[in-house]
């Protein structure tokens, strides 16, 4: 992949391809906790009316749905996204296939955002006020990140 060159690009340094994979995963470790802890709960507890215990389980199962929600949505929306860094720029191509490419002389600003001094996200502002988003969610999107952003120093 490392030998595919953009017209005003450059040669391909890095790409990232986006799977929902993780956040499915961690969605249902997060809204199957609460279920299941309520479910072992009522079956290891006195009796109780069965009203009171689908009650009880429903809330869990509608709370667990709830917390699970945001990794969900966030799944949803990165899946099928890849980002591409090259010798002079960035392409990003969202789910529908879209690319959207700049150069890095047309960066006006860069917003760095981190979370207790860990690189989170960099958000590329170019001159015609687009802006660009790439967020850390593995060590290989730090180190794509960190590339890209040494070229700027």
């Amino acid at each position: 992949m490392s030998d595919t060159v953009l017209p005003g690009l450059g040669k391909l340094l890095v790409a990232r391809h986006y799977k929902a994979t993780g956040y499915f995963v961690a969605a249902a470790f997060i809204g199957g906790a609460l279920p299941c802890m309520v479910l072992y709960v009522i079956l290891t507890s006195p009796p109780q009316p069965l009203g009171y215990q689908a009650t009880v389980f429903g809330c869990a199962v509608g709370g667990g749905l709830l917390a699970a929600l945001p990794l969900l949505i966030k799944g949803r929306r990165k899946r099928g996204s890849s980002i591409e860094a090259y010798e002079h720029g960035m392409r990003f191509i969202s789910r529908s296939g879209m690319p959207s490419t700049f150069l890095f002389t047309d960066v006006a600003q860069i917003r760095r955002k981190t979370i207790r001094g860990a690189l989170a996200e960099a958000t590329f502002m170019l001159a015609d006020g687009r802006k660009y988003t790439a967020g850390v969610h593995d060590r290989e999107d730090l180190r794509m990140l960190e590339g890209v952003l040494q070229r700027f120093e």
